[in-house]
């Protein structure tokens, strides 16, 4: 399922995506060390102590930044509801331009200002590098991700264009499209994540309502795989065999059914064997029909006193059903894929 433009981001969805902004802090502190190492050696190049202050300003709001998502996380990194969410991907959205902003002067100042190849290298250096991080760090965040695209291709393509000559002026315009490029990038992301997150979502629904229908029902349903092997046991079928819980009879197989029925006389010799010898070629050939043998209702103990009649069943098809048995015997439908 993919999320269009016009289709809105529930409430749950849009509380992952912000919860999304605050993972991998320390990646912010990484980035914002090369941010400040790349200024403190431009300034050893040059010698220019303008580029000493732009390093000690690009750290320092790289360390705000962290110690804002710790801060996050020492709350708990739980959000209550959308304006809650709201408010903390504003907060992101804040100290995220700033530090956007302050980058991409970097690198628009050692581009149009410094006249030293290394320096023009590392200011387009390390905001290249940053813009390519851009989608898969802050897909959560539209806003945020068109804000730092903006302020890294910006800069980057204002100052190559104002060298004034063809191949700068060249290579300035075609940044542009990168603008787009990230934008459509993190939107994708976006979507996959959003149709995972719906898709998980309408799964467990089906599943929990598959389930609630199962021990809803009025009588005993069994579900086996290919090779005769129980999957699915509902809560009539577990009181039906006397068993615990419906894991107890998960993975067992027909022939164990059976012979457990046979044991406690719920069922004779001779229809335990006819109704094994038709489930088993029923799921050998792939194919589905109604089998109605009799329960007889034997002590106490037995699968019949305790519980109602089964349906035995192979879950690519659907079972029919069967009625609760009021006498002494009651019909064993089975059906199998």
């Amino acid at each position: 399922m993919a999320k269009t433009k016009s289709e809105p981001v529930p409430d749950d969805v849009y509380v992952q995506f912000v919860r999304s902004l605050f993972n991998n802090a320390h990646t912010v502190i990484i980035g914002a060390t090369i941010h400040a190492v790349a200024a403190l050696l431009v300034y050893w190049s040059i010698g220019d102590l303008t580029y000493v202050g732009i390093a000690g300003l690009l750290f320092s709001l790289g360390v705000w930044r962290f110690i804002g998502m710790r801060r996050f996380h020492r709350m708990g990194g739980t959000i209550a509801d959308r304006e809650d969410a709201w408010k903390w991907e504003r907060e992101y959205l804040v100290k995220g331009s700033i530090q956007a902003l302050a980058l991409g002067s970097f690198c628009f100042v050692s581009l149009t200002t410094a006249g030293d190849a290394f320096a023009q290298l590392a200011g387009f250096g390390v905001t290249l590098g940053s813009l390519v991080t851009v989608a898969g760090r802050n897909y959560g965040s539209p806003r945020m991700v068109a804000i730092f695209a903006a302020a890294f291709v910006g800069p980057i393509g204002a100052g190559l264009m104002m060298r004034g000559d063809v191949p700068h002026v060249g290579l300035g315009l075609v940044l542009i499209p990168f603008f787009f490029i990230i934008k459509d990038t993190a939107d994708r992301v976006r979507q996959v994540l959003f149709s995972a997150v719906i898709g998980h979502k309408q799964a467990g629904l089906l599943a929990s309502r598959f389930d609630r229908a199962l021990n809803t029902m009025t009588h005993g349903l069994i579900m086996l795989d290919p090779e005769g092997r129980v999957v699915v046991a509902n809560a009539e079928a577990v009181q039906a065999f006397a068993t615990a819980t419906s894991e107890r009879l998960i993975g067992r197989t027909l022939k164990a059914l059976v012979m457990r029925a046979v044991a406690s006389r719920a069922l004779t010799a001779k229809d335990g064997r006819y109704l094994e010898a038709q489930l088993t070629l029923e799921l050998r050939e792939g194919r589905g029909r109604k089998i109605l043998m009799p329960l007889t209702a034997a002590t106490s103990n037995s699968p019949s006193a305790r519980g109602p009649a089964a349906s035995a069943s192979s879950p690519s098809r659907t079972c029919p059903s069967a009625s609760r048995p009021r006498t002494r015997s009651a019909p064993w439908p089975a059906t199998t894929a």
